[in-house]
């Protein structure tokens, strides 16, 4: 199942940060082909969670990813 990830990174010779949203099974393959002809300076991958009925069957209850 692919997941979503959001993928921010600054090239050396570039002022400002990109930042690409990726649905992909393989976010390691996704990382290398974004850094293969370009000279990365930093990056930072995060997964991207969607609220979904799962988080009401959740021992916290429904609101138990809000921290209440």
């Amino acid at each position: 199942m692919a997941r979503t990830y959001k993928i921010k990174f600054k090239e050396f010779d570039k002022d400002e940060e990109q930042v690409l949203e990726v649905k992909t099974n393989d976010i390691h393959f996704t990382v290398e082909q974004i850094g293969r002809n370009r000279h990365i300076e930093s990056m930072d991958v995060k997964e991207v969670v969607y609220y979904t009925e799962e988080h009401n069957n959740d021992i916290l209850g429904p609101n138990g990813n809000l921290g209440v």
